[in-house]
């Protein structure tokens, strides 16, 4: 027989098969009759009580297609009930399989669906009447319109609701995955959107948009557990989860997402992810935002164990970068860094961040896995503004900063505890900000260090209260009104170089390298800050010549904020106004022996 007599015999055969369906739905009982066969095969296919309350609609050009009307789906299982309700269903057939009696959907369409989900004590599995799972579902192409979703789980905080569902599945297929004795699968491509989402009362999402390239659902036999797979991308406008984080613009590539619930609760959950994520902007609390978050390049993987805290459930390693970030009352930007997370510690190294106008270079790790946290920060920011440093640490008290210009910022750190005090206590490490041409806004310390010296009234603290500044921070600039320096107003004075280097531990900062040089002088200090109170401890600031000698010292007790300065103290018995002659004491007392107070990295102006 030739092809095209087999084609014209199809074609017959099918408008007759056509002609006798439209003859039979005529009568009641022929509709009574198709209704009937169509709850028992889709429930037979899919495993659950599929009931059709409305009549049913048959036409056959340019398509076989049924119209259906009021569908429920039921089905109860031992601590779970779940029901689907869709309003009105439209779906065409090929008419080829229907001469074979088979059905094959080409296309169907799904109006009103709703899913309900309620988990509670149930009577057991109740399977329809010969149910055998062989047989699979399939669908060229399903649309549903206008769907929600809700979930009632055992605590109210796990409940779940979901609104203005819509989906396109391509290729769906439902039913036993092939070459297998048991178990089911579901599988699909295409996209879905979610107007809204809601888990319990502190996590929402809204404007939810995915586009899948593979989506499949495994059940083992046995039923409940199963693994979730999903390639695609999924976009979210806004999330918010508790009081405190809320997230817009989110993106995800997923190369590779899994969702696995294990058999029997003999393990747990987990969620693995590998792809990019990507956020517009993100605020964790009042003071950490981040803007232009992603994309996020790595691994993710997280158990979902309540025994454990959340974060040492979590395992990453990813690539990082952010556009904006502000946390601590701090801006940075232009970050990027290779993450790591495991067992509550995290990792960022390298790390890399534009701070205070520099370029930041260096590590960061937090310990989370014992009681008591422990941080480590090993880091560099070269040629940050010492104007925005100043500013930043104190909270803008003043329109502009008495001290700008370029420095390097440096700390090597390692803290540990829960609060800010414990923290500060603890810190050990080595911090350093160096500096040089920089400019003293309305203080001229040459003529000051000149006229002060003259009248034998002179404060060092004042004059070298930038080494205090830069590498112990917050504390010092908050507790230091560096405002009031300005002795001589409307002029400027130059620092030609500055180091303050401090080693920090058991609770106190004791100075390594501190000292500063302006055109003609060189100031230094020596001694130890205690943190219990922000006290001075053995504090001495002196006045050197080229030798590193003291020409004039005092020392210093008290805290940041009530110094308590002792008396001026001028090398040997050297009198008057001798600061005009510092480089040339050593001419003046030939042969004398001084103790040198400093020996550190900042020269004696003119060498």
């Amino acid at each position: 027989m030739t092809s095209n007599k087999r084609i014209l015999l199809s074609g017959a055969a099918a408008l007759v098969l056509g002609a006798l369906i439209c003859a039979r739905l005529s009568l009641l009982p022929g509709q009574t009759y198709l209704k009937r066969l169509i709850e028992r095969e889709v429930s037979r296919t899919v495993g659950m009580e599929v009931t059709v309350g409305d009549r049913i609609g048959v036409g056959l050009v340019p398509r076989a297609q049924l119209s259906l009307g009021n569908i429920t789906v039921n089905a109860t299982r031992p601590g779970a009930v779940k029901t689907i309700k869709i309003q009105r269903a439209r779906i065409w057939l090929a008419l080829r399989p229907l001469l074979k009696r088979e059905v094959r959907i080409d296309r169907a369409e799904l109006y009103g669906v709703s899913l309900q989900l309620v988990r509670g004590p149930g009577p057991g599995l109740k399977k329809p009447e010969n149910y055998s799972g062989k047989k699979p579902l399939t669908v060229g192409e399903l649309r549903i319109y206008r769907g929600a979703l809700t979930y009632t789980g055992s605590k109210a905080e796990h409940n779940v609701e979901a609104g203005g569902i819509e989906l396109t599945a391509k290729d769906l297929y439902y039913g036993n995955p092939p070459g297998e004795a048991e178990g089911r699968k579901l599988f699909f491509n295409g996209e879905v959107k979610c107007a809204a989402l809601r888990v319990g009362s502190r996590a929402e999402a809204a404007g939810i948009e995915a586009a899948i390239t593979d989506f499949s659902y495994l059940v083992p036999a046995g039923g409940r557990p199963g693994t979730l797979f999903l390639k695609g991308k999924i976009k979210c406008r806004d999330f918010m989860a508790g009081d405190k984080f809320k997230a817009a613009r989110i993106e995800a590539a997923a190369k590779d997402l899994s969702y696995t619930i294990p058999a029997g609760g003999k393990t747990y959950k987990t969620l693995s992810f590998k792809g990019g994520l990507s956020c517009g902007t993100l605020s964790i609390g009042e003071k950490t935002e981040a803007s232009g978050a992603g994309p996020l390049e790595g691994d993710i993987y997280y158990v979902f164990n309540r025994a454990e805290k959340p974060y040492k459930n979590l395992s990453v390693k990813a690539d990082l970068k952010i556009t904006e970030l502000k946390a601590g009352g701090l801006s940075f930007s232009r970050v990027e860094m290779k993450a790591a997370a495991g067992k509550g510690v995290f990792s960022a190294s390298p790390l890399q961040l534009d701070f205070l106008g520099g370029r930041g270079n260096g590590s960061l790790k937090v310990d989370l896995s014992s009681d008591a946290p422990v941080y480590a920060a090993n880091y560099t920011v070269a040629g940050t503004r010492l104007e925005s440093l100043l500013g930043a640490f104190s909270g803008g008290r003043t329109a502009r900063e008495p001290l700008e210009g370029p420095a390097d910022l440096s700390a090597d750190i390692t803290a540990r505890g829960g609060g800010a005090e414990a923290l500060f206590n603890s810190m050990k490490g080595r911090v350093s900000l160096s500096g040089k041409d920089l400019v003293l806004h309305n203080m001229d310390l040459d003529a000051i260090i000149s006229k002060l010296a003259r009248s034998q009234k002179f404060n060092l603290l004042d004059a070298g209260a930038f080494l205090l500044a830069g590498p112990l921070g917050p504390a010092v600039t908050k507790s230091y009104n560096f405002a009031d320096l300005g002795f001589s107003r409307g002029k400027e004075g130059k620092i030609s170089r500055l180091a303050s280097v401090w080693k920090v531990g058991d609770g106190s900062a004791e100075i390594e390298d501190a000292a500063l040089a302006t055109r003609h002088y060189r100031l230094a200090m020596k001694g130890r800050l205690d943190f219990s109170g922000l006290r001075f401890d053995g504090m001495t600031a002196a006045i050197l010549d080229k030798r590193g000698c003291a020409v004039y010292s005092q020392k210093i007790n008290g805290t940041l904020a009530h110094p308590k300065l002792g008396k001026l103290s001028m090398l040997e018995s050297l009198a008057g106004p001798v600061l005009s002659v510092l480089g040339t004491v050593e001419k003046l007392l030939p042969g004398r022996e001084c103790k040198v107070f400093y020996s550190g990295s900042v020269p004696q102006p003119g060498k």
